[in-house]
């Protein structure tokens, strides 16, 4: 690399060598270097600046005049540890999505890595385009202690989809968090995709902690987005005192698949039919 502008230790700069060089002296070349257009590159630089000036690091890296694409992306994700140390870590993957255009997901994957119990991580999912919003922040929250709070949250923030994504994982929680923020037909079908694939995990004891004693109105609704008789008989255990839902169980029963369509199947353009194409049928 070369130019009028160009201080003479640039290469060896940008190869991750800074050698006689202090990097808070130079900054204003160092900016200058790291927005030429030229350089895609800023992994070795930005290594080396983490072991020996995190200041500068992150006044490169995710300052004023930081640049802007994925290659600001996939050096700053080197170094986040050194990044953290300096700037605050919700204001920190704020910036970083912002900078990362295309490479925005990966940055919000990592700080949901790195933060599951931030409660930042609902707004950045929102900012960073996630879709559906709030995946990554509820699939690396799923097995910390944070995880009902985090399904609340993004119930609050309209994350639907992501919690019936999660529920058809098998977690009940994200169930419960849409019941209790009242999206019901989300509800209905989070607890449907649960019990297509939950393999022996409970759900009844999740929609009475919420719902109360007497659930066979919500259970009603869960029949008409079931796919296969494996869940219906889920959820024939779970609502059998629930007479309206056993009577619909009884009607649709016939029309299910004997095995579970998986989630692949949902806007497949197969032949599977839910319940309540059965029922509306029957």
């Amino acid at each position: 690399m070369s130019g009028p502008a160009c201080p003479p230790w640039a290469e060896r700069a940008l190869a991750g060598d800074l050698t006689g060089i202090d990097p808070r002296e130079e900054l204003e070349r160092l900016r200058a270097l790291v927005n030429a257009d030229a350089v895609r590159d800023l992994r070795p630089l930005f290594l080396a600046l983490r072991d020996l000036d995190p200041i500068a690091l992150a006044d490169l890296a995710v300052g004023p005049r930081a640049p802007r694409g994925p290659h600001l992306a996939e050096a700053a994700l080197q170094v986040l540890e050194a990044l953290e140390s300096q700037v605050a870590p919700g204001g920190l993957y704020r910036r970083l999505v912002g900078l990362a255009g295309p490479r925005a997901g990966e940055v919000l994957a990592a700080a949901a890595a790195r933060h599951p119990a931030a409660g930042w991580l609902v707004a950045l999912s929102d900012a960073a385009g996630e879709q559906p919003a709030g995946c990554a922040h509820l699939r690396a929250a799923a097995k910390h202690p944070c995880f009902e709070k985090a399904c609340r949250e993004h119930a609050a923030a309209g994350h639907f989809a992501a919690l019936v994504t999660l529920a058809g994982a098998g977690h009940p929680e994200a169930v419960a968090a849409l019941l209790a923020h009242g999206a019901l037909a989300p509800a209905r079908e989070a607890a449907a995709r649960l019990l297509e694939g939950a393999g022996g995990v409970t759900l009844a004891p999740w929609v009475a902690a919420v719902w109360g004693p007497e659930p066979d109105a919500f259970y009603l609704g869960v029949v008409r987005h079931l796919r296969a008789v494996g869940a219906a008989a889920q959820l024939e255990a779970a609502a059998r005192d629930c007479p309206r839902t056993l009577r619909l169980l009884a009607l649709v029963r016939p029309g299910l698949r004997q095995v579970s369509p998986g989630p692949d199947a949902v806007g497949s353009g197969d032949d599977t039919a839910t319940a309540g194409q059965v029922a509306a049928e029957s």
